[in-house]
C-alpha cells in the first residue's frame, strides 16, 4: 500500500461520533483521504511511502470559510484599496492566502474580489505557484449604480445589463455569481436595510448562473432584502443580519441556505481609522443581531448553515468562525462532493 500514513493522533471528525478518537491514523493516497480509524485497525498491507507520527496532536478535517474577500488585506477601507496598484493587491493576496491554509482552512468561498486578483489567486494555487486553499470565486460583485462596494463592484441597471455582468463574471472565470441586494457598510452613505436590486434584476442573473449550472450568492442584510434575494431564487444570503420569521420560512421552503458571518467583531481591533469610522454603524446595528439570526436559523428544521469570517483577510491569529466540515457545503456552493464529506472515504 503506497501513500502517507498519519498517525497517533487523537482524530476529531464532529460527526459520526468521533468526537475524539484517540491513538487514531489516516491513509492519504494523492489528494484523497483514502481511509480513517484506530491505529489498531489499520487495513493490512501497510507499505507506505511516508509515516507521520502525531503523537500528542489533534488531527482535524480542512476547514471551509464560506465567506471571505482574500484580495483585501483587511486593514484599508474598499475606498482605498480601489486606489492601489494592483501588482500590491496580489503580493497581498499571495501572503493572506498561504496565511489561510496554515491556519487550517482548506476550501474558501471568495465573495467578491477587485480587478479579479480572487480568480488570478485560484489559478495560481491550482498551476502549483505558490500555496493556498481550494478556491471558490465570484470575480467581480454586481451592484446597482451607486450600490453596495460600487468603486470595486460591476455596476448594472435593469434586466439586460444584469444578465451581461453575470455572463462577464462567468467569462473572466467566476465560479459564483454575487449580487449586492442591500446596502452595506463598507460603502459611505448607505442604510443597511435599503433594497438595491429589484426581484426581476435578481432573476436575470440567477437565470445567468443557472443555465450555466453555476451558484448565485446575495448579500442582504434587511429583512425585506433578503426576501427579494430568495424570491430570486438565490443559492444563498450572506450575513442575514435582520433575517425576520417570514424569511427564514421562505428559506426553508425554497432550500437557500443562511452564510452567517460570525467573525465580524474580529476585525475591529485591526482596522484603520478611516474603515473603522465606516464600519462603526453597521457595527452598532448589526453586531448584536448576530445571535439572534444564528437562534432563529437554528430553529429552522432542515436549512444548515454554513458560516464565513468576514474578516476579509483570514490569518491565524483570528478567531476562526468557520463552518464545520460538513456534507451541505458542497451542495450549497457548488464544491465537488467529496469536500467536506466523511462520506468519500470508509470510517472503521
Amino acid at each position: 500500500m503506497s501513500g502517507l500514513l498519519i498517525t497517533g493522533g487523537t482524530l476529531l471528525m464532529g460527526e459520526k461520533g468521533f468526537d475524539g478518537l484517540a491513538n487514531a491514523a489516516i491513509i492519504i493516497e494523492g489528494e484523497r483521504v483514502k481511509w480513517a480509524g484506530r491505529a489498531s485497525e489499520l487495513p493490512k498491507g501497510g507499505d507506505f511511502d511516508e509515516i507521520i507520527d502525531v503523537s500528542g496532536k489533534f488531527i482535524i478535517p480542512g476547514l471551509i470559510d464560506a465567506h471571505t474577500h482574500l484580495g483585501f488585506n483587511g486593514r484599508e477601507s474598499l475606498f482605498k484599496l480601489y486606489k492601489d496598484p494592483r501588482d500590491k493587491l496580489i503580493l497581498e493576496g499571495i501572503k493572506n492566502v498561504s496565511d489561510c491554509l496554515r491556519a487550517g482552512v482548506t476550501t474558501v468561498r471568495d465573495v467578491g474580489g477587485f480587478q479579479y486578483v480572487d480568480v488570478l489567486l485560484k489559478n495560481g494555487i491550482n498551476q502549483g505557484l505558490f500555496q493556498g486553499p481550494r478556491m471558490f470565486v465570484s470575480g467581480k460583485m454586481i451592484a446597482m449604480t451607486g450600490g453596495h462596494c460600487y468603486v470595486i463592484a460591476q455596476e448594472a441597471d435593469g434586466v439586460a445589463e444584469m444578465k451581461r455582468a453575470a455572463r462577464e463574471q462567468l467569462k473572466n472565470g467566476a465560479d459564483i455569481i454575487k449580487l449586492m441586494v442591500t446596502g452595506g457598510g463598507a460603502t459611505a452613505g448607505q442604510n443597511v436595510e435599503a433594497v438595491q436590486l429589484d426581484l426581476g434584476e435578481v432573476k436575470a442573473a440567477v437565470g445567468v448562473g443557472r443555465s450555466n449550472f453555476r451558484k448565485v450568492a446575495a448579500h442582504a442584510h434587511g429583512a425585506s432584502g433578503i426576501k427579494v434575494a430568495v424570491g430570486g431564487g438565490v443559492d444563498g444570503v450572506e450575513h442575514c443580519s435582520f433575517l425576520d420569521e417570514e424569511g427564514a420560512d421562505m428559506m426553508v421552503a425554497r432550500g437557500t441556505f443562511l452564510i452567517l458571518t460570525l467573525g465580524f467583531e474580529s476585525m475591529f481591533d485591526k482596522l484603520d481609522p478611516d474603515w473603522e469610522a465606516r464600519m462603526q454603524p453597521v457595527r452598532d446595528r448589526c453586531g448584536g443581531r448576530c445571535s439572534q439570526t444564528s437562534a432563529r436559523a437554528r430553529g429552522q428544521q432542515g436549512r444548515p448553515t454554513p458560516r464565513g469570517s468576514t474578516t476579509h483577510m483570514v490569518a491565524p491569529s483570528l478567531p476562526l468562525a468557520r463552518s464545520r466540515s460538513d456534507a451541505h457545503m458542497p451542495s450549497t456552493h457548488g464544491l465537488p462532493w467529496q469536500i467536506g464529506n466523511s462520506s468519500a472515504f470508509p470510517i472503521s
